[in-house]
């Protein structure tokens, strides 16, 4: 059993910086391509405005495909004042690159961290 935690900071965990911008924004990617669940947890605590968030794995190689889900747990719509101040994505297997995007639905104001975790369990 192997399980890759993401260790980018050397200063606690790695942080996303969500521009003031409502474009959409890659918050993490992993580009190994061995089969593997995975789960990423995103602190939001700093958003200010309401946001989506999705994840996306890689198809054939090069090109990525939203994981939109039938039981509504993605594309995840975070709600500020009212959802929790952490997003749970997964677990999830996937066998290929995968992204976590955010978006936010206004203007921030200013950049906001998003410090996040991910855990990537390979399967054998």
């Amino acid at each position: 059993m192997t399980v890759y935690l993401d260790n980018a900071s050397t200063t606690g965990r790695p942080s996303y910086s969500q521009t003031n911008d409502t474009t959409e924004q890659t918050v993490f990617t992993s580009t190994k391509t061995v089969p593997r669940m995975i789960q990423v947890y995103l602190d939001v605590t700093t958003l200010t405005q309401n946001s989506t968030v999705r994840l996306y794995v890689r198809t054939d190689g090069t090109n990525y495909i939203s994981c939109d889900t039938n039981d509504g747990r993605l594309p995840y719509a975070f709600t500020v004042a009212s959802d929790a101040d952490n997003i749970t994505i997964g677990p999830y297997v996937v066998g290929d690159a995968f992204r976590v995007t955010i978006q936010a639905g206004a203007l921030e104001g200013a950049a906001r961290a998003i410090p996040y975790h991910v855990i990537e369990h390979l399967l054998s």
